[in-house]
């Protein structure tokens, strides 16, 4: 019966696709290479973004310490912390390298 109404619904055009097959139409052939692009572009634009937040905020730690020497400079040139703040801050920074 099954086979019946479908294949005469084929013949009739109301069918695009034939489901008379075993399984689905994509089943085991995938989408073709347009997927495969897809699916490496998803994962690139995931990979930029992860990068991108993660070291962009600083969270990995490099740099950190040329980044304090920065920051501690533009203290000591702003006038908020004394000479020998600076140095003795300075110092412990660089030793940190």
């Amino acid at each position: 019966m099954w086979n019946a109404t479908t294949n005469s619904l084929m013949s009739n055009g109301f069918m695009l696709a034939d489901y008379s097959r075993e399984g689905h139409q994509w089943a085991g052939h995938g989408h073709g290479p347009v997927s495969i692009i897809i699916g490496i572009a998803i994962v690139i634009l995931i990979i930029a973004v992860v990068r991108k937040f993660w070291h962009g905020g600083k969270m990995c730690g490099h740099g950190s310490s040329g980044n304090a020497l920065d920051t501690l400079a533009q203290r000591y040139a702003k006038g908020e912390i004394e000479r020998d703040e600076y140095i003795e801050k300075r110092d412990v920074l660089k030793s940190r390298k």
